[in-house]
C-alpha cells in the first residue's frame, strides 16, 4: 500500500481482489482511515493487501460500528440503546484509547466503574462491547478481541415488580380521573386494559381503532429520541390487533365524540404525547398512594399480562397480545404467577394435612 500527499490530500492505493487499484483520499489522516474502513465494509471483506492504520481510537471505531452496522440493521429504539451504551459508558472509559491498545483489564473497568447498577444492564453493556470488538477483529483493525471469554457481571438483580391488583388498578384510575388533564386517565386506562407499550399508546391514532369490531390495531410507535411517530415498530411481533371489551369501546366512543385530534390520547407534541407528558403522569401515579412500590408505564403491561393469565389465557395468546418476540419473555411472567399461585394452594393443603398437631393452652 502506498501513502503519499497529493494536492493537500492524503491518498491510499488499495489493491482489489481483481488486481485493479482503488484510490481513496482524505484531507486528514483520520478522515482517510475512516473512508478506507467504510470502503472495506462495503466491499464485503477486507482484502489481504489492505492494512488499516492501527491508531484508530475506540470512539472512532464505535461511531463507525453504530453508523455502518447497527443503524441499517436494527429498529430506532434498539439503535438508541446501543448509542446510549456507547456514549454514556464505553466512550467515557476507553473512547480516547487506540483500539489495539485495549486490554481485558480495561473491559473489566468499564463494567465495574462505568457500568450500570443492575446485572441486566451490565449484561447488555457487555454484549455491546463484545460485538464492537468482534467487528474490529473481522475487519482487521485488531488481531484479537480484548473481551474476556468469561467475565463476572457486577450489579444487583432488578427487584421483582409486583403487578397491581384489581383493587389497586381501580383506585389508581379513580385518582387519575381527578387530574386536570383527561389524557392522564385515558392513557392509564388503555395501558391497563390493552398492555400496549407507552410509545405505542402515544402514537395511537383513530384510524387504528375499530369501534365497530372492537379492535385496536398497533401500527405505530413514538421514537423517544426524536419525539416523532414512526410506522417502523420495535419488532415484527409488535404489529398486532388487540380486541377490546364493550366497556373500553364505550370509553373510546365518548372520547372520540368530543375529540378533534387524529390521536386517541391528545398531547402537546404535534398532537401526540411525548416523554415529558408521560413523566408527568408517572408523578401522578406515584402520588396516588395505591402501592409503596414505584409505578411506571411498563408496570401496566405486566399487570395486563397477569390479569390475562388469571383468566386461563393460553401463553401464546398472551405473547401475541403483548407483542413479545419470543415466548420465553411471556413465560417468565407465567412462571412467577404460577409460583405464587401454587404456593398459596400448597399452604392451604399443608394447613389441612397438619392441622390439630399443635395444642395451645
Amino acid at each position: 500500500m502506498k501513502e503519499y500527499k497529493d494536492y493537500k490530500y492524503l491518498t491510499k492505493a488499495i489493491t482489489l481482489p481483481d488486481g485493479k487499484r482503488k484510490y481513496i483520499r482524505g484531507k486528514t489522516k483520520r478522515e482517510l482511515d475512516k473512508k478506507v474502513l467504510e470502503f472495506m465494509i462495503e466491499l464485503g471483506r477486507a482484502p489481504a493487501q489492505v492494512i488499516v492504520n492501527n491508531d484508530m481510537t475506540v470512539e472512532e471505531l464505535g461511531e463507525l460500528w453504530l453508523e455502518k452496522v447497527k443503524r441499517p440493521a436494527v429498529k430506532p429504539q434498539s439503535y438508541e440503546a446501543y448509542e446510549d451504551r456507547m456514549t454514556k459508558h464505553i466512550f467515557p472509559a476507553i473512547g480516547d484509547m487506540q483500539a489495539q491498545a485495549v486490554k481485558p483489564i480495561h473491559i473489566l473497568d468499564i463494567v465495574n466503574s462505568h457500568g450500570y447498577g443492575t446485572k441486566g444492564g451490565n449484561q447488555g453493556l457487555m454484549s455491546t462491547i463484545r460485538a464492537l470488538f468482534d467487528f474490529a477483529v473481522d475487519n482487521d483493525i485488531i488481531a484479537k478481541s480484548p473481551v474476556p471469554t468469561r467475565i463476572t457481571i457486577p450489579g444487583v438483580r432488578k427487584k421483582e415488580e409486583k403487578p397491581l391488583t384489581p383493587a389497586q388498578s381501580k383506585e389508581l384510575l379513580d385518582f387519575c380521573q381527578q387530574d386536570a388533564d383527561p389524557s392522564c386517565y385515558l392513557f392509564t386506562y388503555l395501558a391497563l386494559v390493552t398492555g400496549m407499550r407507552k410509545g405505542e399508546l402515544s402514537a395511537l391514532r383513530w384510524d387504528c381503532v375499530d369501534l365497530q369490531e372492537g379492535v385496536i390495531k398497533v401500527r405505530r410507535q413514538l421514537v423517544s429520541s426524536t419525539n416523532e411517530v414512526a410506522e417502523d415498530l420495535k419488532t415484527n411481533a409488535a404489529r398486532r390487533d388487540i380486541p377490546i371489551d364493550v366497556d373500553t369501546v364505550a370509553v373510546l366512543r365518548a372520547v372520540k365524540a368530543s375529540s378533534t385530534s387524529t390521536y386517541v390520547i391528545r398531547g402537546d407534541r404535534d398532537g401526540h404525547l411525548d416523554d415529558n407528558a408521560i413523566g408527568r403522569y408517572t408523578t401522578v401515579w406515584n402520588n396516588s398512594g395505591v402501592t409503596t412500590e414505584r409505578i411506571h408505564a411498563h408496570l401496566f403491561r405486566k399487570t395486563f399480562a397477569t390479569r390475562m393469565i388469571e383468566t386461563g389465557t393460553d401463553p401464546k395468546r398472551v405473547q401475541y397480545l403483548l407483542g413479545h418476540t419470543s415466548l420465553e419473555m411471556t413465560l417468565g411472567i407465567y412462571a412467577k404467577y404460577d409460583q405464587e399461585s401454587q404456593a398459596g394452594k400448597t399452604r392451604e393443603l399443608m394447613s389441612s394435612a397438619f392441622s390439630g398437631l399443635v395444642s395451645f393452652g
